[in-house]
């Protein structure tokens, strides 16, 4: 097992924020859920084969 651990940077945040902004870089969801169903996030990013990121929404 490997572990990693990440550490924020607020200049890398910023210029990360930048790029988003300019459209020189773009996030690709693959599907969104709610937190209540977390679970089933957790199984759609088991089963493989993701395009994107999955998001858990607050609401």
């Amino acid at each position: 097992m490997s572990t990693t651990q990440v550490r924020s940077s607020g200049l890398q945040l910023s210029e990360a924020g930048l790029l988003l902004e300019k459209g020189i870089i773009n996030v690709v969801i693959d599907s969104t859920y709610p937190l209540a169903m977390a679970s089933a996030a957790h199984q759609r990013a088991s089963s493989g084969s993701i395009q994107g990121k999955i998001v858990l929404t607050n609401f």
